[in-house]
């Protein structure tokens, strides 16, 4: 009787295996906030990181941490990126470097080590079954190194993130085995690959499986079973009502976490907290609690994701309002100049620049190449006096084959930065259009 019982039991415990393999699984995406407080930082400069000590082999893997975080930071589209030697620069002259940039990227090498052994192995040759020893060598580097953001404009750290990893390789003969720099590079690609998510938003996507209902009730079953072959094809609405139903009607609790994926599937988070709320308070179920907090959490992250794209989409914003505004006052057969004459946020301002360059290139708006001698000089006089007269644009642009100048800049700092734009006909001498010094302009 007792093997009897055993055998049962392995047999339910298979069929629940089965059964919860063919659950249904919705596919939900989630919004995610960095893992470091990165939120109101517009520019960065990676810092080339530091050593622990003067090695050969820790000033290499400095060097390519260095790249890698640069790399990784470009690539989440979330930061202006401002160039190292364009801080030495600042620092040179003493220039508060809140004026150009948020924050600091800096890190440090802390340990490196390599490892270098060999060991017997016992071996079996499958033709003769003779047994015979070889030394295996191997080679293993272990390695640490951390993180952190500096706010520039009140050395505030944001951080510290530390990564460990180790990379290792064998072979029968000691020259097969990789050089250490190559195991150190593995380290840093596999380490710093979750660099974006640490600085910027990301997305994720999980699956959620639909919960089988439990009821004796035949009815209530094949319900169910309708609800879940209508999610299966992709009719979350029709679902999800289904699901509604069955919870209205027996209070079922799998047809309510049914409903409330399908429900959050469809984009409306709220209202799947809002439904699983009524849930845990019409049944008191703990269940309905746990996914509740979960809701609220991603809702909560939601949130905190939007304030950070708040930033960089006014940015876009005030760019296309500078395309469609500008365009409607230019002086017939206008040959443009769009320069960069801001001092603080330069590249900011410089991103801004080649977007409203872009963007009546791709009106067929005439536009005069950046790079002509003379408008590099008009840009790097402004940054080093901080004033270009009028007279000096009109005779630049004479040289330039320039009509019409507009001139960016970024005005103020941190929670008082303000986009400044100014066109200027150079044949009449006037002013064509100035941007107003409201909040609208607000970066």
């Amino acid at each position: 009787m007792v093997k009897n019982n055993k055998r049962l039991t392995v047999e339910a415990l298979v069929l629940a295996v089965f059964l919860t393999g063919c659950a249904t699984s919705i596919t939900l995406t989630a919004q995610r906030p960095p893992a470091l407080n990165t939120l109101g930082i517009q520019s960065i400069a990676v810092i080339p990181f530091e050593t622990s000590d003067n090695s050969s082999l820790q000033r290499q893997a400095a060097s390519w941490l260095s790249s890698e975080a640069q790399t990784r930071i470009q690539g989440t589209n979330q930061f202006n990126m401002v160039a190292y030697s364009q801080i030495e620069q600042y620092r040179l002259v003493n220039e508060n470097l809140g004026n150009h940039v948020d924050a600091l990227f800096i890190g440090k090498v802390v340990s490196l080590s390599v490892h270098d052994s060999s060991r017997p192995e016992q071996r079996t040759n499958y033709q003769t079954k003779e047994t015979y020893t070889v030394t295996v060598y191997e080679r293993q580097v272990d390695m640490e190194f951390e993180y952190y953001l500096t706010r520039t404009r009140d050395g505030s750290i944001i951080g510290p993130v530390r990564k460990a990893g180790s990379a290792s390789d064998s072979d029968d003969y000691r020259s097969n085995l990789p050089a250490s720099e190559t195991l150190v590079r593995n380290i840093i690609t596999k380490q710093m690959s979750t660099l974006a998510r640490d600085v910027a938003p990301y997305t994720v996507t999980e699956k959620r499986s639909l919960m089988k209902e439990t009821t004796k009730d035949k009815a209530i079953k094949e319900r169910a079973k309708n609800a879940d072959a209508l999610a299966k094809s992709g009719s979350y609405r029709a679902a999800q009502e289904a699901y509604l139903g069955i919870y209205q009607d027996t209070r079922s609790f799998s047809a309510a976490y049914n409903a409330s994926v399908l429900i959050a599937a469809q984009g409306d988070m709220e209202g799947a907290a809002a439904f699983m709320q009524r849930v845990y308070s019409e049944t008191g179920n703990p269940q309905a609690n746990t996914e509740l907090v979960r809701f609220l959490r991603e809702i909560e992250n939601a949130g905190l994701v939007a304030a950070y794209s708040e930033n960089q989409g006014q940015r876009d914003r005030l760019i296309a309002r500078m395309v469609d505004t500008l365009p409607a006052i230019l002086p017939r057969d206008a040959k443009i100049a769009v320069i960069n004459n801001s001092r603080n946020d330069r590249d900011l301002a410089d991103t801004i620049t080649n977007g409203i360059i872009s963007g009546f290139l791709a009106k067929n708006i005439t536009v005069v190449d950046r790079s002509s001698q003379a408008l590099v000089e008009a840009e790097r006089n402004y940054q080093l006096s901080g004033y270009v007269s009028d007279d000096d644009l009109i005779g630049i642009g004479n040289e330039a084959g320039v009509n019409t100048f507009i001139l960016v800049a970024v005005t103020g700092s941190f929670s008082t930065r303000r986009l400044f734009v100014r066109m200027l006909d150079v044949e009449r001498n006037t002013i064509l259009y100035q941007s107003p010094q409201t909040d609208e302009m607000n970066l």
